[in-house]
């Protein structure tokens, strides 16, 4: 039987990144940790309070719905948790994905097409400005 385990967002620091997104034109900073953290669907009309826990449930039922265990993998009993950074931008929609950490080239390349097929999400926000937020996000594969 097929089992997914997904962790919930991680969030590192209190900082703004330095580093900019090589295709953006204006060339925006990207922030780790914002006054507003941006939120998947469904939730832009919950308190702030249950904002958090909304998110992480609404991605949750996403990704267990989306990702799909790679035959290759199943049969072979490679698992394990694939770490995907990616960015919000300002509109909601998700770039720059990558692997952070890696398991095996199928898990790696399921865990960033089921990232790169999300829906935009309601941007961030930092001193009332939505700004490009950076995720990190653990996807664990477990048979």
């Amino acid at each position: 039987m097929k089992r997914l385990f997904f962790a919930s967002l991680l969030l590192f620091g209190c900082i703004q990144v330095n580093a900019q997104n090589p295709t953006s034109t204006d060339q925006e900073p990207l922030f780790v940790v914002v006054e507003k953290a941006p939120r998947f669907q469904g939730c832009a009309e919950v308190s702030e309070a249950d904002a958090h826990a909304c998110s992480n449930k609404n991605l949750i039922a996403f990704l267990s719905e989306k990702v799909v265990y790679p035959k290759k993998a199943k049969n072979k009993g490679i698992q394990g948790k694939v770490i995907v950074s990616f960015v919000i931008e300002k509109d909601g929609s998700v770039s720059t994905t990558k692997v952070v950490r890696s398991v095996h080239k199928s898990l790696d390349n399921e865990a960033v097409r089921v990232v790169n097929d999300m829906p935009k999400w309601t941007p961030g926000t930092q001193r009332g400005k939505e700004v490009r937020v950076q995720y990190t996000l653990p996807i664990i594969f477990s048979i």
